[in-house]
């Protein structure tokens, strides 16, 4: 921490403006698939473009920011079971994301991109319950991957949780070390196709208590994701 602010060791987070943001995702279809703490980056993100469709009804249902002119489109929707939330939920299973993302692909010609986020609504099951899960998503992805061999795949972390919705989290962030320790060994051999976004030691720093980080927590993680879309 500098001030208040995060700033990793190895490398620097550039601050995206709206023009930046717009020009790097022009043609790109943006999937971000997870719990409510997708919903908050699909916030973050709709904050920085300028969207001229937006669809967000209720919070536990899909949303969407499209950029007709740039051809851009951002979608966030909730992951397939198991979810604790209400009747309204909209659950959208791995494979149909990626059923989506390749229409985007084959008949809009965009470049596409998933990002995929496992985390609080597991944390009432077993640890084999969340690998099992994971072991599936490799297979989906790998699939999804040998059809698209350009497409961009993050696979997005936990994060340190001191406190929050005790709904979701009667345990805490007690299992967020060995999510991530499953989800290394499940992709083994796969991590030169998948990048896994780490943001425990961010969220350690600057003392997360919440489900979801704090806006400015949030804008930096998106920016790190765009670090890697936009800069490499």
């Amino acid at each position: 921490m500098d001030n208040g602010k995060w700033r990793p060791l190895f490398c620097s987070i550039r601050d995206f403006q709206p023009d930046d943001v717009e020009q790097c995702l022009t043609n790109h279809t943006l999937y971000l698939l997870g719990d409510s703490n997708m919903r908050v980056w699909w916030e973050a993100m709709k904050n920085m473009l300028t969207c001229n469709r937006v669809e967000s009804g209720h919070k536990h249902r899909h949303r969407l920011c499209e950029v007709g002119s740039r051809s851009i489109s951002v979608k966030s929707a909730i992951h397939g079971y198991p979810t604790h939330s209400t009747k309204f939920t909209e659950n959208v299973p791995l494979p149909d994301a990626l059923k989506e993302l390749r229409h985007h692909r084959r008949h809009l010609h965009r470049d596409v991109i998933l990002v995929l986020h496992y985390y609080l609504h597991f944390s009432f099951f077993a640890l084999d319950v969340f690998r099992v899960r994971v072991r599936d998503a490799r297979r989906h992805l790998e699939e999804f991957l040998l059809s698209i061999p350009d497409a961009r795949v993050f696979i997005r972390g936990p994060h340190v949780v001191l406190d929050g919705y005790k709904k979701h989290i009667e345990r805490g962030d007690i299992y967020g070390p060995a999510y991530i320790q499953i989800w290394k060994e499940e992709f083994e051999g796969l991590w030169d196709r998948v990048t896994f976004l780490d943001f425990w030691d961010m969220t350690i720093a600057t003392e997360n208590v919440s489900s979801h980080p704090p806006p400015d927590v949030i804008k930096k993680m998106v920016r790190v994701l765009l670090g890697y879309i936009c800069d490499s």
